[in-house]
């Protein structure tokens, strides 16, 4: 009667276990890391493990007589109710928090696609009404602002569609020729030269680059591209030099930056915003070097 007892209580412990695992393989789905989930799961296949080589012992599979100690026994099937009562708990709780964020990422992406409506319909704007200016410096004006607008847009467009994974080289790329598009004199600008190499950045520092290139542009299209001189134009991001920084440089070959502008005497609305990225991660320098280079180190 007693060996009858047990029996049935190691079986019940085998299959309440068995089950904790499967709901610990479940939980896989609803977490990023799966190797938690999987270690748990294996532990509870071992312990399940151990209770059949104690019931097929007690059969005398073993060749040999068993020890069963019945309080061992109910304390085990006691743990193991706890335990898969728990990972059901567990289940239940990340799959209610999946749907939330499920739901919340519905709503940020529906969020970014209005934003990135606004500022495409604010460029829009800005395009058209360069094409209305009454000088070239209203008109000047109005491109500039556009081309500054335009860096936000694609990178909310680029959010939208990558599922908030930007690839920073196609954001440079987009940000770089929609101004080349913009400013470019057939004959007197070359295309600019790319020289790009992807590394890992957040979307904040990604914004960042993409400004950084934007405003370097603009400053080089705006004055060394104005003189009849033929200019040439190269954007470089990548790795620093010591391999854990990251460069983001854009140089061109005009006459480089007046010496007021590089003793920060005179600064206009994109010198200031350069500098003003300046802090604990970021630094940007402007130097002359066979024309203006803007370099960014982060």
């Amino acid at each position: 009667m007693v060996n009858s007892l047990v029996a049935a209580v190691l079986s019940a412990s085998i299959a309440i276990q068995v089950t904790a695992a499967i709901f610990a393989i479940l939980n896989v789905m609803y977490t990023p890391r799966q190797t938690p989930w999987i270690l748990i799961a294996t532990a509870m296949v071992l312990m399940a493990v151990r209770r059949v080589i104690t019931l097929a012992g007690m059969g005398g599979m073993w060749g040999m007589p068993q020890t069963i100690s019945w309080g061992a026994e109910f304390t085990a099937l006691v743990i193991s109710i706890l335990m898969v009562t728990g990972m059901v708990l567990l289940h239940r709780a990340l799959r209610e928090l999946a749907g939330t964020m499920n739901e919340q990422a519905k709503v940020f992406r529906e969020s970014l696609h209005t934003s990135k409506n606004h500022f495409q319909s604010l460029a829009s704007l800005l395009h058209t009404q360069a094409g209305y200016a009454i000088n070239e410096r209203q008109r000047a004006f109005a491109t500039e602002i556009e081309q500054k607008v335009s860096a936000y847009a694609i990178l909310q467009q680029q959010l939208f569609e990558q599922d908030y994974e930007v690839d920073v080289l196609r954001y440079v790329e987009e940000v770089s020729a929609t101004i080349e598009d913009a400013y470019t004199v057939p004959g007197r600008q070359a295309p600019i030269q790319r020289d790009l190499q992807s590394f890992s950045v957040s979307p904040k520092e990604t914004l960042y680059v993409g400004l950084v290139v934007s405003e370097a542009l603009i400053n080089t299209y705006k004055y060394a591209g104005s003189g009849a001189a033929r200019v040439e134009v190269a954007v470089r991001i990548g790795p620093g030099e010591d391999g854990h920084k990251r460069v983001v440089e854009v140089r061109d070959t005009g006459p480089g930056f007046p010496e007021d502008v590089l003793s920060d005497e005179r600064s206009g609305f994109g010198t200031t915003f350069l500098r003003s990225l300046n802090g604990a991660d970021w630094t940007v320098t402007l130097t002359n070097e066979d024309g203006a280079v803007v370099r960014a180190i982060f």
